[in-house]
């Protein structure tokens, strides 16, 4: 069996990525309104805040159009992002030993998490844009979003410590 190319992995999906990203941001200024300040995000954590029908309401049914779409974009999104930042850690994993192997296999790992936090969380949303709003909807997608959010925070700053690290291996050569 070939090894893979992760360098040329690398540069495919962030190919696939920056006119994805672009698109997302482009989805989202569609999506704010006084009730989700901050686009589909609000509406991610909208069982908290108590407004997602008030998000609904606002959006109107061009609004929910744009926010239907903008999640149908985003299984694409899922994943690649946290494809990207696997793939990344990946590359950056030379020299590595010890403890620090078993943590950059497990944040590797959690990105395939991330993809299946974000995959329910969206399924959730859609349901709630599809039927009205749902408590139980509401919660579910607020649950996921925030297990993404965790997981991703973590392997972004593991990513931000492996390119810091490799930094400062590679001047030390």
């Amino acid at each position: 069996m070939k090894d893979i190319n992760y360098k040329r992995l690398f540069w495919i999906i962030l190919a696939l990525f920056i006119p994805t990203f672009i698109g997302m941001m482009i989805l989202d200024e569609f999506l704010k309104t006084p009730s989700t300040e901050f686009g589909i995000v609000s509406f991610e954590f909208c069982w908290i805040t108590e407004s997602c029908q008030s998000a609904l309401d606002n959006w109107e049914h061009s609004g929910q159009l744009f926010a239907m779409l903008s999640l149908g974009l985003d299984y694409l999104f899922l994943i690649l992002y946290p494809g990207l930042i696997a793939v990344g850690i990946i590359l950056l994993r030379s020299k590595l030993s010890g403890y620090l192997v078993k943590i950059n296999d497990v944040v590797v790992a959690s990105c395939v998490l991330i993809s299946l936090s974000d995959a329910i969380e969206n399924y959730a949303l859609i349901q709630i844009i599809l039927s009205g709003y749902n408590d139980s909807y509401g919660m579910v997608a607020t649950i996921f979003a925030s297990i993404k959010f965790v997981l991703l925070g973590i392997a972004l700053i593991w990513l931000l410590f492996m390119l810091i690290r490799h930094f400062f291996v590679n001047k030390k050569q």
